[in-house]
């Protein structure tokens, strides 16, 4: 029971947290601002996959790829029921889920992914990002390290 709540929370805050920014990006609230140096909020829409990816998709193309998304998030979701006690491979996971499940919520309802975090040094720009895409990455890494430490499970 503790681990369902533990995951449950781990999902809920992260996929809140980007929700709410998002939110805040898109109303207006913190659009298109320099924060800092190295930091600035710059609303854009990703139609594509990481790094604007496939950006210029055609229609067709971009059908495919949401079902594709949502058959990668259903595979997680039965994977998740399979590995439930492996802490590592299941915190992985949920923050796989939890990204990828509010980034296609996004392709659903804006037809593309809503990204705003950029950063940069003098004339170097890191391709933009969200909160979802940061849950995404550190769940993959996780997942890969879960799978070399833990390889029998």
């Amino acid at each position: 029971m503790l681990k369902f709540v533990s995951y449950g929370l781990l999902f809920f805050i992260t996929f809140l947290l980007d929700r709410v920014t998002k939110y805040l990006v898109v109303s207006q609230i913190m659009q298109n601002q320099i924060v800092n140096n190295f930091f600035n909020i710059y609303l854009t829409f990703n139609r594509g996959i990481a790094w604007g990816i496939g950006s210029d998709m055609q229609d067709m193309y971009t059908i495919f790829l949401y079902i594709f998304i949502g058959l990668v998030l259903a595979y997680f979701i039965y994977y998740l029921t399979q590995i439930w006690d492996n802490k590592i491979i299941g915190t992985a996971s949920i923050l796989i889920l939890s990204g990828g499940i509010s980034n296609f919520i996004d392709r659903v309802w804006y037809g593309s992914v809503i990204d705003f975090i950029q950063l940069h040094w003098v004339d170097w720009y890191f391709p933009i990002f969200n909160i979802a895409d940061v849950s995404i990455t550190i769940g993959a890494i996780i997942f890969i390290f879960g799978i070399f430490l833990y390889p029998e499970q």
